[in-house]
């Protein structure tokens, strides 16, 4: 009989490219990998993978096998999810991953919610980009990830569900002191000769971004490129560029006097959704991360109402 650890072993090589990083995700070392794989194809009678550069593709056995383990996977994550349903127990380690706007627009909030509501309850927070929380949430390194619609990953696909969580509107912020800052609302097409500073590194929201001003026959003149967003907005500060950054990231520069945070028309907008392997979104405790996480994307969109309301 074929040995299941083995078999999830050859599925999280699928998801993650290499054997250096499915040893990191089992905390093995990579020669106990990499004998685990040779046992397995020792088992199977077949070459199961060969390496193409740094990273290994799997042989068509090892792809048909890998496709067919996967109801395996399932069925013991339904009985898991069974066995634990129960028990009606919340309690216990639960692995988050999100991007980083959702880690600092919701994933606070869903701190407080989750402590007050399930004290036994220990999270583990993780920031990742869409691509690599759906790798992670496929190989089990995460429970769950919530990611945005802009990256599918083919090799992950079958593996997740994607339960909505909702919507988040881009938005243009200047500095206070700029001739833009008094705008009620504002294009894309408006910003064209501006100074952006731009993520690049955060591979979904760059794409978007780039592709909605080429759509306006224009690209943007990137005169940074910044993976934290207190960075980006202190150089938004001191009049330096200006930036077009997800709603759920912008809290604090909306409290700010210094700063002034445009909607954009037509509005430009991504959707939210939550990455779990199939079957275990209904264990107890991930079903109350996911509760909580759309409490939390609740209070934001009324908060956005609320002074939406105010402005008017």
């Amino acid at each position: 009989m074929l040995d299941l650890n083995r078999l999830f072993l050859l599925h999280q090589l699928e998801v993650l490219g290499t054997i250096s990083a499915v040893a990191q995700a089992r905390a093995q070392t990579r020669p106990a990998v990499s004998q685990q794989l040779a046992k397995l194809e020792e088992d199977v009678g077949a070459a199961l993978f060969e390496r193409s550069g740094r990273r290994v593709e799997l042989t068509d056995v090892g792809r048909s096998l890998v496709l067919r383990s996967r109801e395996l996977f399932r069925l013991a994550e339904r009985i898991e999810s069974d066995l634990l349903e129960s028990t009606h127990q919340i309690a216990g380690q639960v692995r988050i991953s999100a991007i980083g706007s959702v880690g600092s627009g919701l994933i606070p909030e869903v701190f407080t919610i989750l402590s007050k509501a399930h004290p036994a309850v220990d999270i583990l927070f993780s920031e990742m980009e869409s691509p690599e929380g759906q790798r992670a949430a496929a190989a089990r390194q995460v429970d769950l990830a919530v990611v945005d619609d802009s990256v599918e990953h083919a090799s992950v696909a079958g593996s997740l569900q994607l339960l909505p969580l909702g919507l988040d509107d881009f938005m243009a912020v200047v500095s206070a002191k700029h001739p833009l800052a008094t705008r009620s609302q504002i294009s894309l097409l408006e910003l064209a000769q501006e100074r952006w500073c731009i993520n690049r590194a955060s591979v979904g929201y760059y794409a978007l971004l780039m592709n909605a001003c080429q759509a306006r026959g224009f690209e943007p003149r990137i005169k940074s490129s910044c993976r934290s967003a207190i960075a980006t907005l202190e150089l938004i500060r001191v009049g330096s560029v200006i930036a077009v950054l997800p709603s759920l990231s912008l809290s604090s520069a909306r409290r700010d006097p210094d700063f002034a945070v445009l909607p954009l028309s037509p509005p430009l907008t991504r959707r939210i959704v939550i990455a779990t392997v199939r079957e275990s979104s209904r264990r107890p405790l991930v079903n109350a991360v996911i509760c909580a996480l759309r409490e939390a994307m609740t209070r934001h969109e009324q908060s956005l109402q609320r002074r939406r309301t105010k402005k008017r």
